[in-house]
């Protein structure tokens, strides 16, 4: 029997929640971020009492992959780093069909070849394979098109599309691991962003930085919810 979750793995644990059989990666990797466990479950249990080195193991191994997003140095390459990641987080709470890591990265090289071609003179909308992709494609744009005025002029389509490939980079590197699924990034990228409401999380790209917020440059006085990511 296959896993429900991932579509990949075989299912081999009981899961009280979701009542039916999933594998053990998804549910050492989903527990009460996807999944809302019972504290009665043995393997929650188990997992509080006794963390598993190769739960450790597999956090380096993630931040090893999403290490492109450390070459995002400047104020304003955070800002629109931040404001992408908290887009790809809204976007993927309501996709229907779910949306993929390959969205993800087809979504941002579509753009930021849009913004390479603008660069050069060209105005020509590159447009992605697929319409989850192109539809998260719209989303990117349309908060990188209320931070642009803002910026210095001739510089933020260089700066977008350094973010957009540094994005699509580290999604790359999630999908060439041994065992990965196709929404790896997506999961690694929830752990760092707490639900609608709650204080936002800092995500850990360069350690020892000011966090910036994805509304904090310029005001983002025009959406009433708070931006759920912190880049450091």
């Amino acid at each position: 029997m296959t896993c429900p979750l991932c579509r990949t793995r075989k299912a081999r644990r009981a899961c009280p929640a979701l009542g039916q059989q999933i594998c053990p990666l998804c549910c050492g990797t989903k527990r009460r971020i996807e999944i809302a466990c019972p504290e009665t479950c043995g393997w929650l249990r188990a997992a509080e009492a006794h963390p598993a080195v190769a739960e450790q193991r597999r956090r380096e191994r993630d931040l090893a992959a999403a290490a492109p997003l450390a070459d995002v140095r400047s104020r304003e390459q955070k800002g629109v780093l931040a404001a992408i990641l908290d887009a790809t987080i809204r976007y993927a709470d309501i996709a229907i069909p779910h949306l993929t890591d390959r969205d993800v990265a087809e979504a941002a090289d579509a753009l930021a070849a849009t913004y390479e071609t603008s660069a050069r003179g060209i105005i020509y909308d590159h447009q992605a394979a697929s319409l989850s992709a192109q539809r998260l494609l719209s989303a990117y744009r349309e908060v990188l098109d209320a931070r642009a005025p803002h910026q210095r002029p001739g510089s933020f389509d260089r700066t977008a599309t350094l973010v957009l490939r540094r994005l699509s980079e580290a999604v790359q590197n999630f999908a060439a691991r041994e065992e990965t699924t196709e929404t790896a990034f997506l999961d690694w990228l929830r752990w760092f962003t707490p639900p609608h409401g709650a204080a936002p999380s800092t995500l850990l790209i360069e350690p020892g930085s000011t966090p910036l917020t994805a509304g904090s440059e310029p005001s983002s006085s025009a959406s009433d919810e708070t931006p759920r990511i912190i880049v450091p």
